[in-house]
């Protein structure tokens, strides 16, 4: 029994497995962030918030990507054109969020909150992790 406990708290500490919670606990925060939108400004508002919140998310999956790519190579040089493809990801956000207000649809404002989105995931990210940890359930190396 011991040794499913041990299990269990190598998986909660996975890479991986955090990472996919960050994306879910990204995606449960841009909604309730855009609901507060809708609740106290205007329907503006929050789709310029879903549209931040999307692109907040496309930008941690890209994130992500390219790093498991460095990471897959192994070795202490930066796979070529690694460097380019971070610094284009910040382009095509600012385009598509400048695209976005252009387009009168969306709010500057909604969309620069929906892009803080990740703020209160790693928020509560970290709060699962402290009290995993307090409860004894993250196990390391045993």
């Amino acid at each position: 029994m011991a040794d499913a406990d041990n299990t269990t708290g190598d998986v909660w500490a996975d890479p991986e497995a955090a990472s996919r919670r960050f994306s879910r606990d990204l995606v449960v925060s841009a909604a309730g962030m855009t609901a507060a939108g809708l609740f106290f400004g205007s329907t503006r508002v929050a789709a310029g918030v879903a549209l931040g919140g999307g692109l907040a998310l496309l930008n941690f999956r890209w994130l992500a990507g390219s790093v498991r790519g460095i990471m897959a190579v192994g070795s202490k040089r930066v796979p070529p054109g690694t460097a380019m493809k971070i610094a284009l990801r910040w382009i095509v956000v600012a385009a598509a969020g400048y695209a976005g207000y252009r387009s009168g649809y969306f709010s500057a404002t909604g969309i620069l909150i929906g892009l803080l989105a990740p703020a209160p995931a790693v928020l509560f990210e970290s709060l699962c992790q402290a009290s995993k940890e307090v409860r004894g359930e993250v196990r390391s190396g045993e």
